[in-house]
């Protein structure tokens, strides 16, 4: 990709031998069949081993239309699911602290968790995702966007299975539960945890609960289109 492209490509590498250009070549063809942009990173020891990014911050018609945003370093993007290992770690390091007992009940950080027979369910039971309270019901219609709203129900609500006893992807929930168990710990959301913790003594750029000012920033999800018919 050369400079002033629809599709420009920023490339900082620092791997031996052919490793760098081959993980800049696929990178470049995933950016080539984007119509937005994207962005990809490894550190080791705090030092950049890979740094890449390209396209554009806006959704494109076409991979071939040029950029009115273009993707940069400054760029940020929604992390989905990579904020479960966020919150994990500031769960680990309050482990380390002596904050939390993982083996200890949940309830006895958060005594109204005990409701509908989960008074012996663990913490340990809530971060491996065998706690069984896959979904919150029923759903906060009216403060759908709160957390305390999902926690509350949370706690009072029964599991699907025996909790340890069968394991399930908990997608949704697990932030409001360990957040609620942050809370009680340490008074703290998880977001100001991360910040305190893990943001301010690295120096990243890294946000649970983004700033208004820097919504410009942000480029908005959106699905890929399809590329082929699906048979009827």
């Amino acid at each position: 990709m050369t400079a002033g492209s629809a599709q420009e490509l920023i490339a900082e590498t620092h791997l031996p031998g052919s490793t760098g250009r081959v993980i800049r070549e696929i990178f470049e063809q995933h950016l080539g069949q984007s119509c937005g942009g994207m962005s990809f990173s490894v550190y080791r020891d705090g030092e950049p081993l890979v740094r890449l990014h390209g396209g554009s911050q806006e959704r494109r018609s076409s991979p071939d239309d040029q950029a009115e945003t273009p993707w940069t370093d400054e760029t940020l993007a929604v992390m989905f699911s990579g904020t479960k290992g966020m919150v994990a770690t500031l769960a680990a390091m309050l482990v380390d602290d002596g904050a939390l007992d993982v083996h200890a009940p949940v309830a006895e950080y958060w005594p109204e968790f005990a409701a509908a027979g989960k008074e012996n369910v663990t913490v340990a039971q809530v971060l491996d995702h065998t706690v069984g309270l896959i979904y919150t019901d029923p759903d906060p219609t009216d403060s759908f966007y709160s957390l305390t709203a999902h926690s509350e129900i949370l706690a009072q609500q029964k599991p699907v299975w025996e909790p340890g006893s069968k394991v399930a992807y908990h997608a949704v929930t697990f932030g409001y539960l360990v957040e609620a168990i942050m809370l009680r710990t340490t008074g703290k959301r998880a977001g100001q945890l991360l910040a305190e913790r893990i943001v301010k003594p690295n120096d990243l750029d890294l946000y649970l609960g983004l700033p208004e000012a820097l919504e410009p920033r942000v480029h908005p999800c959106s699905a890929r289109p399809a590329t082929r018919s699906v048979p009827s």
